[in-house]
């Protein structure tokens, strides 16, 4: 009996235990803990599979730092530069047709956040 005891004891001092705390990886009232990336594979996966929709819906991966850019905005209540200029490209893209010309605002950001000491 007393062995079945030890027995019992050593084995359980060799299994491997670890707890899951919720709270360090998923926060509810933090946005930027939310799994956006999953959820844009999940999506991506879903339009190519179901509608053959594989080349435009890379495009969902695009939203991937707009979602972080605007919850970052939302929680810090000022606006990146960065967000403002993918919004005049999408502008001017959609609006005139300038996609080539366009993307050349995009080299102003680097050069914005040198100025102002951002990283």
């Amino acid at each position: 009996m007393e062995q079945n005891e030890n027995d019992r004891q050593e084995r359980k001092d060799k299994e491997c235990t670890f707890e899951v705390n919720g709270e360090k990886w998923y926060n509810r009232k933090n946005p930027n803990t939310f799994p956006y990336p999953v959820l844009a594979t999940i999506v991506f996966l879903l339009l190519g599979f179901i509608w053959d929709l594989w080349h435009p819906g890379w495009m969902v991966f695009l939203t991937i730092p707009v979602y972080y850019g605007i919850v970052n905005a939302i929680k810090s209540k000022t606006i990146s530069y960065t967000i403002v200029v993918t919004i005049i490209y999408v502008a001017i893209g959609l609006i005139w047709g300038l996609w080539h010309p366009g993307w050349i605002i995009f080299l102003t950001i680097p050069i914005i956040h040198w100025f102002t000491g951002k990283r």
